[in-house]
């Protein structure tokens, strides 16, 4: 049959319209799809997830769903170790939340909560104990800060921190471990706020590895340890920051010295040009004025092997007296 040329316009036009309002609409459903993921992706950056160890939650399950950005909020006893390793997640004990290793036989390099190469993790408001090996192990060069949190009874450290790590503790108090604080294997730990270390076994600290710990405004209290704060190979030091003003450090009733300086510095640095706008202090009690070297026994820590500066006058600003 022959179809007229204007019957075969009109459908070539309907054709057109057709295909373009089908266009139309795949690209616009897209669009609308795409809203949700995106709205999706953003509320899961920044999920609380709420555990209850109480009631048989586990920090652990939280864990193994968590993303980027979460925040797990934590109730209770939880009787666990956990192993963090997913960037910027929070643990959040609120100041009441406990989280208890169990005990048992020592182990090395394992902690109640390890952070294994995760950066930006946060931990705050826990008292975390009884662990057969580390109260906190930090590995990988993991990114770490520890706030409001005690950390005690430990078979081995309190607070673990070793390859290239970066660890921020805040208002701590690390007891009754083996040895409270350990840094090693080229790793940083920064000080801030009220520090305690007491009763540890061992060491209140140390230091290995070319690591570095910055007292950075912090209040540091360390007593009745065998050596209340050590520095076998790396730098123990308070800069010349703004930050770093009225940092402390109190060293009191150590069972063998009050620090243990091997192939290390402590340095105290003050500003340049004005030094006394720089306030610090080191309070020894009197049998730890001496320092204990690990190469060549007892010394003196007055002087240059307190405040390595760069002139006599930079040493003024600082005091090192007795309690």
């Amino acid at each position: 049959m022959l179809i007229p040329s204007f019957a075969k316009r009109r459908r070539s036009g309907v054709l057109l319209l057709l295909l373009a309002a089908l266009s139309w609409s795949l690209l616009h459903s897209g669009e609308t799809r795409a809203q949700p993921d995106n709205a999706l992706i953003e509320a899961e950056s920044s999920r609380s997830l709420r555990v209850n160890c109480d009631a048989g939650q586990t920090i652990g399950r939280a864990l193994q769903g968590a993303k980027p950005g979460d925040r797990i909020i934590v109730t209770g006893t939880c009787r666990e170790k956990v192993i963090v390793s997913t960037d910027r997640v929070t643990l959040d004990g609120q100041g009441r939340a406990i989280l208890d290793g169990g005990g048992g036989a020592p182990t090395e390099l394992t902690g109640v909560v390890t952070i294994d190469g995760a950066r930006g993790v946060t931990v705050t408001g826990f008292t975390i104990q009884k662990g057969p090996g580390d109260g906190i192990f930090a590995l990988h060069a993991a990114t770490f800060l520890v706030s409001n949190t005690t950390v005690q009874d430990n078979a081995s450290m309190g607070i673990d921190v070793t390859d290239h790590s970066t660890a921020e503790l805040s208002n701590l108090t690390t007891q009754r471990n083996l040895q409270g604080i350990d840094v090693f294997n080229a790793s940083l730990v920064i000080l801030r706020g009220r520090i305690v270390i007491t009763d540890n076994r061992s060491f209140g600290s140390d230091l290995g590895g070319r690591s570095t710990m910055e007292i950075r405004g912090a209040q540091v209290q360390s007593s009745n340890n065998e050596v209340g704060l050590g520095a076998g190979n790396g730098q123990l030091v308070v800069y010349n920051l703004a930050a770093s003003q009225g940092s402390t450090i109190t060293v009191s009733n150590n069972r063998f010295a009050g620090f243990g300086i091997g192939s290390s510095t402590f340095e105290i640095s003050a500003r340049p040009r004005s030094p006394r706008r720089t306030t610090a202090s080191v309070c020894f009690a009197l049998p730890e004025v001496n320092c204990w070297s690990r190469s060549g026994g007892a010394r003196s820590c007055s002087g240059t092997t307190v405040s390595a500066c760069s002139s006599p006058r930079d040493v003024q600003p600082w005091s090192t007296r007795q309690c």
